[in-house]
């Protein structure tokens, strides 16, 4: 009996030390872009937008101008979620006692078995970038991952962090071929991680609780690199003006003066207006004109015009292919402990784990009216759950602009083997985003997908 009691014991504190821990796999990256995840998250390497602070801080260099975006609402939800959610409350009101919501709670659960669970809500972010700089402020981003298992009954392993960052990003070019850059950021994160029976959600359903997490702060750093191979062979890499991206432009500039003057000398010189006025009473004033011979002025503004597109073309870089090479969390420092959420908070989160992103786009073709981006990348490199299907990631965008107040786009992509799709409409300063993509729960041996549906409101200045 003794020996039974010791092994009982044993046994209890096991599950008790089990469930201190999560075992989920899922990858967790610390900034998400709906735009991103519609194209199966393959995004570094195209980072055109304000995401490129958190992508890929290298592409700011070739930015050529400022855009200041604030997201309202950023929310993506597993599909299953709110259902689950439901009827675990409606299984506690419907019971009197303990044990009897535990029944109906493990009941509930059982339905759920072997189903990933959880969302990924940003409520606020302030995002300015602008050509080599750009600054963030993201305020509550709220991640959960659930997954029901068994042990000797249904739980859930439960996975959920808070984070709130200001981040500050600089670019570079090295050459007009190549730029580096980087993104410091400041990070507060609360931590929760357990593995939670059908009793515990019987005493307490509100298993997101971050005044019961693990909480702490850190600094780190992103640092990147693009390459931008120039396919215009008139092109001068060592040429200052092309270096600073104004594609010759102002070279361009005082041709067209040079031009112009000489026009207007040539018009002065072949027109001449003459006015003779006599005040003798007996003959009026008399006005004569030298009419000039015609100008085709017509003909001339087409020549002129014509030299400037071949200048300009000349001059310009074109550069639709680009690689790029991502050192995430190049610090990997520990987190600080901290008490400001939970005020009897004794242990840190776990430090944010170094990982390398590589990338490669491609424009099929790009203008005033639409463009087509094609990508690949090998995300999350050396990260501990990283597999070859969750390193994956491709996509495709189509953007198609009627007007320039008005600017859809098409995504389609694998996200880690899983497809993905987005839409994005832009009406002015206004933008919205509606994204669907799946992503990997499992390991290497059992594959689990978490479908996700996913909304962002957001302005754009």
């Amino acid at each position: 009996m003794k020996k039974l009691t010791v092994l009982m014991a044993s046994f209890l504190f096991s599950i008790s030390a089990y469930c201190d821990e999560s075992l989920n796999t899922r990858i967790h990256n610390f900034y998400q872009s709906p735009r991103a995840m519609g194209m199966g998250n393959a995004f570094s390497a195209i980072s055109d937008d304000y995401a490129a602070l958190f992508y890929n801080p290298s592409m700011l260099s070739f930015r050529k101008n400022s855009e200041f975006q604030i997201n309202l609402i950023s929310a993506a939800v597993a599909s299953k979620t709110p259902s689950l959610s439901k009827e675990i409350k409606d299984a506690n009101d419907s019971a009197q006692t303990d044990n009897d919501k535990a029944n109906a709670v493990s009941a509930v659960l059982e339905k759920y078995y072997g189903k990933p669970l959880g969302a990924r809500i940003s409520p606020l972010e302030f995002i300015w970038v602008s050509p080599n700089w750009g600054m963030a402020l993201v305020m509550g981003d709220v991640t959960v991952d659930a997954l029901i298992q068994r042990q000797l009954g249904p739980v859930i392993d439960l996975y959920a962090i808070k984070d709130t960052s200001l981040s500050y990003a600089y670019s570079t070019l090295i050459s007009s071929e190549i730029s580096v850059g980087g993104t410091a950021r400041f990070q507060h994160r609360s931590e929760l991680q357990g593995v939670y029976s059908a009793l515990d959600l019987a005493i307490d359903s509100n298993l997101v609780d971050f005044k019961k997490s693990a909480e702490g702060t850190t600094f780190d750093f992103d640092l990147a690199f693009t390459f931008k191979p120039d396919f215009n062979s008139l092109a001068k890499p060592n040429d200052q003006v092309v270096k600073n991206h104004k594609a010759g432009k102002a070279r361009v500039t005082r041709m067209f003066a040079q031009e112009k003057a000489a026009e207007k000398a040539a018009e002065k010189s072949e027109t001449q207006v003459e006015t003779k006025t006599a005040f003798t009473p007996e003959k009026p004033p008399e006005v004569v004109t030298k009419v000039p011979q015609d100008v085709d002025t017509k003909t001339d503004g087409i020549q002129i015009n014509t030299k400037k597109l071949e200048a300009e073309r000349a001059l310009a870089s074109h550069q639709p292919l680009a690689f790029t090479a991502v050192l995430r969390n190049a610090l990997a420092l520990e987190y600080s402990k901290t008490a400001l959420i939970n005020k009897d908070s004794t242990v840190a989160p776990r430090r944010n784990e170094r990982t390398i992103d590589l990338g490669v786009s491609y424009a099929v073709f790009d203008n005033s009216f639409s463009n087509l981006k094609v990508a690949a990348e090998a995300k999350n490199l050396l990260h501990r759950s990283e597999t070859l299907n969750k390193g994956l990631h491709l996509g495709l965008e189509y953007t198609l602009v009627p007007l320039d107040w008005f600017v859809t786009q098409y995504r389609v992509g694998l996200n880690q083997m899983y497809f993905t799709a987005g839409f994005g409409l832009q009406l002015s300063f206004f933008n919205l985003e509606f994204v669907t993509y799946g992503e990997e729960f499992g390991t290497a041996d059992k594959k689990v997908e978490n479908r996700v549906n996913a909304i962002t409101v957001a302005f754009k200045f």
